[in-house]
């Protein structure tokens, strides 16, 4: 499990969160298109349908493609953000991607 808080993000110099998940290991951000493209992440190699996103405790992957476009998150808005492989407690097979912002209540 490896985890960022904010204080570990602005030290790292992280501009989003594809910079921030690009830092995690064993991550892969792909890029469709710039600055309001679509950006998905896969985790182990498997595909983006493979690594499930929740952002304040809610399941935030798409219901048809189960990827999820990262251009709608900010990383200055996170308390913290946490990346889990391996024995994945959510179930999914490439990993989880646990998103947590300030002032939550969850």
């Amino acid at each position: 499990m490896e985890r960022f808080d904010s204080l570990a993000l602005l030290r790292r110099g992280v501009t989003g969160l594809s910079d921030a998940l690009r830092r995690m290991g064993g991550t892969l951000v792909r890029d469709y298109g710039g600055a309001g493209g679509l950006k998905t992440v896969s985790v182990r190699g498997l595909g983006a349908a493979h690594t499930a996103v929740s952002y304040d405790g809610l399941p935030v992957s798409a219901d048809r493609s189960g990827q999820v476009d990262l251009s709608r998150f900010s990383s200055q808005t996170l308390s913290a953000l946490t990346l889990a492989v391996a024995d994945a407690p959510v179930g999914q097979t490439g990993g989880n991607i646990w998103m947590q912002p300030e002032g939550s209540y969850l």
